[in-house]
């Protein structure tokens, strides 16, 4: 699969953010952004992030290893 400058982006920022806080093994969609959380929702067939719904609107993002792979 070939990763667009936006959808390469939105990733590269969700493992910046697992670097970063290696304790959280995922992130709201409110701290992600509007844009960011909606390329990422895109992704999610891809397998290169997994989302899961917390409640209603509340969704958890997180970065696979296959995410992890595809930016190298």
């Amino acid at each position: 699969m070939i990763l667009t400058h936006r959808k390469k982006n939105a990733l590269a920022w969700l493992r910046q953010r697992h670097d970063e806080y290696p304790n959280t093994s995922s992130f709201l969609a409110c701290h992600l952004g509007r844009n960011t959380a909606a390329i990422l929702r895109k992704l999610e067939p891809t397998w290169l992030v997994k989302i899961d719904r917390l409640t209603g609107n509340v969704f958890r993002y997180y970065i696979t290893d296959a995410g992890r792979e595809a930016l190298k």
